[in-house]
Parts: structure tokens; C-alpha cells; sequence
């Protein structure tokens, strides 16, 4: 890897990737929104509804996104196929993904719908965070199955080069969340004042939205007579496991993930009940920490997500070294950028965290960390676009295994040893997320620099 920007790759790399960034990012506003109308109730409903989203967010994704990792392997094989010059082949991987789409979603919705009640009782002792997240995430559920169709659909237009598709949906699906959020949340032109529970209502109306724009621009007729994704004889069993054993280690590797960081939780709400006079303000700040770096998650999966595509079209083409230079050039792009809105966030820690709260207990609560993991969102983005170029190589059970290694080995265990054992309180949890980043980083560039990835056949 060279130190200097090679501009031709990186620019490649950014012309697809942008589209994927602001797309992944307006899509995951859904959630920054909830957390900013919601912060702007009554204190005593906004410090326990942004706990309650704190904890329904992250069960959401271990539940949801364990499905929507279907979008990893679909990707991976459009973009094979695509790479390989073979346009039906890759509509038939969009048919088989989809219909693994619906089946998947709606027993993990039933199963989690079933769950929560336990779970929050699990997770948190505030009468008030258990009912108002009870509520918000069962909603949320609904929306699980709107969720992994889209992904589906996003894998294939992302691996066919086409990023921009899911842009102009996105920004469609934000704007209508806003928009019902804000008439729902506050009661607004004679709606019902329904407040976190509005919340969860907008983001899954928003959510179905999105699905039917995606699905919308595959009945264009260039896609159906290129791809043609639509015909019963794509639906195969063959092809369905293939996508399964393909994404099956990142939906895996995304329950961990979800799991680490509500067991997190789990540790801050213990922090919590030791300091019953500040409520619940620690989980409420580490919500709006985690909220925070969702920035910088989504913008560099958005990157690496682009990347990966370009990784898996030049294995199709038979060309190694040009996947490699493409990771190695997004890793650099993503450090830089990335990096330097972590600056921002380290220095001005109360900015980015006013953004999301008006509560000065809770701001104190969260700035020490805020400034600690702000300092390290480049090493977060190098790590990130790293696993992403992994997936796009199909090198997905290493992944796995590092995920279940690094979350139950230092995280999970360093979270508690740190924040109660030692009593350094909330930021000894993050300083354990410190340890897990750094952890990550090292693992997936030393991964990929060994090469080993250029020989996966999907």
C-alpha cells in the first residue's frame, strides 16, 4: 500500500461510492430523527424515550439486520455476475434474494415481537424505559420485512454499479419520515399527539415506502429485458442456499455486533441504578454517542459497501491487483474524511451532542467519551471499509469469527471490568469499545493485506 492517493482509483471509488453514502445516510436519519423530536419532549419523557430508542435500536438491527445481511451475499454475487457479463444471471440472484427476503423477515418479526417484553426487563430496571421501548421497537419490528426487501433490492442495483438508485429513494423515504415524524411526535395540523410511539409509526410507513420505490425501478423496462429478474424459472433451490451460505457468517456476524453493543447497554443501565439520582442519563448518553458515530458507521459501510462491489466485478474479471488497489485507496479515502470529522467531534464534544439533547446531565455524562471515540473514528473507518471488501471477496466466515472473538472477548468483558468492576463508570465502557476498535482495525487490514481473499470462488 502506498502512502499517496493513487487519484484515478480513488476517484472511481468515490464516484460509486458517493450515491452510497448519502443514501445509507439519509436512510439511517430515520433513526437521528427519532432521537432529535423525541429529545425535544418534556424531560421526563425525553431522557427515558432516547434510553428506550438507545435499547430498541440496537434490537432491531440484531434482529432485522441479521436478515438484511442477506444484501452482503447478494452483492457479492450480482456483482460477480455482472462482472462476468452475465445480466440474467444476476436477475436471478435479485429473485431468489428477495423471496429469502420475505421468508427470513417474517419469522425473525413474529420471534421478536414475542421477545421484547423480556428483553427490556433484561435490559433496563426504569419502568418507564421498558414500556415506551416496548412499545417504539415492536413497531419498528412491523417494518423488519420493508427493511430486508429494500436491501435486497439496493444489493442488486449497488452490484450492477447503479448506487444512485437507492440515493433518489432514500432522500424520498427521509423526507416522508420527517414530515410524519413531526406530525406524529408533537400532535401537529390535528394529528394525535402520539410522541416516541409516533416516532415509530413514521419510520415504518417510511420504511414500506421505500421498499415500493425500490421495487418500482425494476419494472423499468432496460432492467426487465436485461436482467429479467421476474421469471419463475430464476427461483431455484440451488441459488437460494448459495445466498444463504454466502450471507449466513454477516447476518451471524451482525448478531454479535448487535448483541456487544446491547450488552453494552446492559453494563451503562447498571451504571445507571448506581447512581439512582441521575436516572437514566448514562444510557441516554451513550444512545446519543452511539447515534453519533451511526454517522460515521453508515458512511463508511456506504464506502466500503461501494468498494466491495468494485472488488467482487474485478475478481469476475480476472483482476486481483485492481481489487486489491481499490480497497487499499478506499481505506485511505475513509481515514481522511472520516477522520477528520472525528477531530470535530473530539474538540467539540457539547456541539455534537446538543444536537440531539437540550439535558446538560446527560451532555456531562457522555463528553469524556464522546472526545475518546471521536479520536478514534479514523481507525473506525479503516476497519469498517476493510470488513466491507472482505464481504465483497466472499470472505465472509472470517469476518464472522473475528466478530464473535473481539465482541465476547474484550468488549463484552472489558465493558463491565472497566465501567463497574474498576468503577471508571461510562467511560470505561467506552474505553472497552476503544480497545474492541482498535482490535478490529488491526484484524481485517492485516486480513486483507495477506491476499488470501483474491482465490474465493462464489
Amino acid at each position: 500500500m502506498r502512502p499517496i492517493l493513487d487519484l484515478a482509483i480513488a476517484r472511481r471509488v468515490l464516484t460509486l461510492g458517493a450515491p452510497v453514502i448519502f443514501a445509507m445516510l439519509s436512510q439511517a436519519s430515520i433513526n437521528l430523527v427519532d432521537t432529535i423530536f423525541v429529545g425535544r419532549l418534556p424531560r421526563d419523557v425525553a431522557t427515558a424515550g432516547q434510553s428506550a430508542l438507545g435499547i430498541s435500536l440496537p434490537l432491531f438491527w440484531m434482529f432485522g439486520g441479521a436478515c438484511s445481511a442477506l444484501g452482503v451475499g447478494t452483492q457479492a454475487m450480482v456483482a460477480r455476475r455482472y462482472g462476468e457479463g452475465n445480466r440474467e444471471g444476476a436477475g436471478a440472484v435479485l429473485a431468489n434474494s428477495v423471496l429469502l427476503a420475505v421468508l427470513a423477515s417474517a419469522v425473525v418479526t413474529i420471534a421478536g415481537w414475542l421477545a421484547l417484553p423480556a428483553l427490556f426487563r433484561l435490559m433496563h430496571d426504569d419502568p418507564s424505559v421498558r414500556e415506551l421501548g416496548t412499545t417504539y421497537a415492536r413497531l419498528r419490528f412491523v417494518g423488519i420485512v420493508s427493511m430486508v426487501g429494500t436491501f435486497s433490492f439496493k444489493a442488486f442495483y449497488d452490484g450492477t454499479e447503479r448506487t444512485w438508485v437507492h440515493l433518489v429513494v432514500a432522500i424520498v423515504m427521509n423526507l416522508a419520515n420527517i414530515l410524519l415524524a413531526w406530525l406524529l411526535v408533537f400532535g401537529k395540523l390535528g394529528f394525535p399527539r402520539l410522541e416516541v410511539a409516533g416516532a415509530g409509526i413514521a419510520a415504518v410507513i417510511a420504511s414500506f415506502l421505500g421498499l415500493l420505490g425500490m421495487m418500482a425501478f425494476t419494472f423499468r423496462r432496460g432492467d426487465r429485458r436485461d436482467f429479467r429478474p421476474y421469471r419463475a424459472s430464476n427461483i431455484s433451490g440451488r441459488q437460494l442456499w448459495a445466498i444463504a451460505k454466502l450471507s449466513l457468517p454477516s447476518g451471524a456476524a451482525t448478531l454479535v455486533v448487535m448483541t456487544g453493543f446491547l450488552m453494552v447497554l446492559w453494563v451503562v443501565g447498571r451504571i445507571d441504578e448506581l447512581t439512582p439520582r441521575a436516572g437514566s442519563v448514562h444510557t441516554a448518553g451513550s444512545k446519543i454517542i452511539m447515534d453519533i458515530m451511526s454517522l460515521c458507521f453508515i458512511g463508511c459501510m456506504g464506502l466500503g459497501t461501494a468498494t466491495a462491489t468494485l472488488v467482487s466485478k474485478s475478481l469476475g474479471e480476472s483482476k486481483p491487483e485492481l481489487a486489491e488497489r481499490y480497497g487499499w485507496e478506499a481505506m485511505k479515502v475513509g481515514a481522511v474524511v472520516f477522520g477528520l470529522l472525528g477531530v470535530l467531534e473530539a474538540v467539540f464534544p457539547d456541539a455534537a451532542l446538543g444536537v440531539f439533547t437540550a439535558d446538560a446531565a446527560v451532555i456531562d455524562a457522555a463528553r469524556s467519551s464522546m472526545r475518546l471515540i471521536g479520536g478514534l473514528e479514523f481507525m473506525v473507518a479503516i476497519g469498517l471499509i476493510a470488513t466491507q471488501c472482505l464481504f465483497g471477496a466472499g470472505n465472509t466466515r472470517f469476518v464472522m469469527f473475528a466478530e464473535l472473538t473481539l465482541h465476547f472477548g474484550a468488549l463484552i468483558p472489558l465493558s463491565y471490568v472497566f465501567g463497574v468492576l474498576m468503577d471508571w463508570g461510562v467511560l470505561g465502557v467506552w474505553i472497552a469499545a476503544a480497545v474492541y476498535i482498535v482490535g478490529l482495525t488491526c484484524t481485517m487490514v492485516v486480513k486483507f493485506a495477506a491476499g488470501g481473499w483474491k482465490t474465493i470462488k462464489i
